[in-house]
């Protein structure tokens, strides 16, 4: 059995090449695929670097996994979506002005987040943990996918809750709590927001713990058995 770092380039570079292909889609059907709340973090340019730094590296690290003959399956995968994203126009794909729907798939945030996850947590799992493991340990494509239908989910409660807007907005309507928080300090609205939406969450986790319909879903995300 072949050593886990072995075919990392291959994974790697088929990873890149995917998110690679994905951001394409992005500029092409930039309505539909990414979302507007999204859009406001980051700019145009800082996509199109991104996604020229992505098709760089899937192309040097799945030669170079091919050259070594280390699961150039996989490394094909990855030269070949960077091929197929610089046919579909790689980083000079142009769009005009992105329009309003009242819903997208929210594509460029997976991509991002996936990408910086990777940067930010594969160092620190090497250098910090307890184990030492490959990133792609087995079970890596169930996380994956996890990790995609979450923010697939997301985007759909997003969708459901701007068609009811009105309705919300009627029904959350209190103007003297509103006022009293505008009167507040910017910094002090700054930690309510972060205390609701930590609040929240941690009742929605509580929620897909105690639910056994939300459990079945949820078990996938604690259903690996291999941890660093």
């Amino acid at each position: 059995m072949a050593r886990p770092h072995r075919s990392f380039f291959a994974h790697a570079s088929a990873l890149l090449g995917l998110l690679s292909l994905m951001a394409v889609a992005c500029f092409h059907f930039p309505e539909l695929l990414t979302s507007r709340e999204f859009r406001a973090v980051y700019n145009e340019q800082f996509a199109r670097h991104l996604l020229l730094v992505g098709l760089a590296a899937a192309f040097v690290l799945g030669t170079l996994a091919i050259l070594r003959d280390r699961n150039k399956r996989i490394a094909t995968i990855g030269v070949g979506s960077a091929t197929l994203a610089v046919l579909l126009g790689g980083t000079n794909v142009q769009f005009d002005a992105i329009g309003q729907t009242p819903y997208s798939l929210g594509l460029d945030w997976f991509v991002l987040s996936l990408f910086f996850s990777a940067l930010v947590f594969v160092p620190l799992e090497r250098y910090l943990g307890k184990r030492t493991l490959s990133p792609l340990r087995p079970g890596w494509r169930t996380d994956v996918a996890y990790f995609f239908m979450s923010h697939v989910l997301v985007q759909f409660i997003l969708i459901l809750v701007t068609a009811s807007t009105s309705t919300i907005a009627g029904l959350a309507a209190f103007p003297s709590l509103k006022a009293a928080i505008q009167s507040l300090p910017v910094w002090a609205q700054f930690l309510i927001a972060v205390f609701v939406a930590d609040m929240a969450q941690a009742l929605l986790h509580r929620a897909y713990h105690n639910i056994p319909w939300l459990w079945r879903f949820h078990a996938v995300h604690h259903s690996s058995r291999h941890m660093d």
